[in-house]
Order: C-alpha cells, then sequence, then structure tokens
C-alpha cells in the first residue's frame, strides 16, 4: 500500500473509531480537549504531496497535540488530538 493511501486509509479508520481514544480532527474550530494545542507545524514540513494532515499524523507519534495549518486548497488541517 503506497504511504498515500495509508494516511487516507488510517484517516478513515480513525474517525471510526474516534470514540475509542484515536486521534480526532476538527477544521477551524477546536474541541475542548484541543485548547492546549501549541506545537506548532512549519511550513517546510507541509510538503505539497504531505499536506498538514499527513504531516500532523506522522508526528503525532511523539504524542501531545499538533496544530497544523497549510493554506493550499487541498491541504487545510487546524487542529489534531489524541483523546484520552
Amino acid at each position: 500500500m503506497e504511504p498515500s493511501n495509508q494516511i487516507f486509509f488510517y484517516l478513515r479508520r480513525s474517525k471510526l473509531l474516534s470514540g475509542l481514544g484515536e486521534i480526532r480532527m476538527a477544521k477551524g474550530q477546536p474541541l475542548g480537549t484541543m485548547e492546549r494545542c501549541y506545537d506548532m507545524l512549519t511550513w517546510g514540513e507541509c510538503v505539497p504531496d504531505n499536506c498538514a494532515f499527513s504531516c500532523a499524523l506522522k508526528r503525532h507519534g511523539k504524542g501531545g497535540c499538533i496544530k497544523a495549518y497549510d493554506n493550499r486548497p487541498a491541504c487545510v488541517c487546524y487542529y489534531t488530538c489524541l483523546r484520552s
């Protein structure tokens, strides 16, 4: 499976299992558990074929919360957070 397909599969899976402690995504409006997400991704980390969604997922293994933004039309993600 190509890396991009793995990412989309993971996003689909995490959306289905978000109530079971998986990663949850929000666009624009942070959830209550995301208020203290300060770790920022830099522009260089979000390259054209690896936009903020996949970039944030790869970095999430470090724990905590990640705030990410990429202004390209297909690459808009503001917050990711691991729910406890």
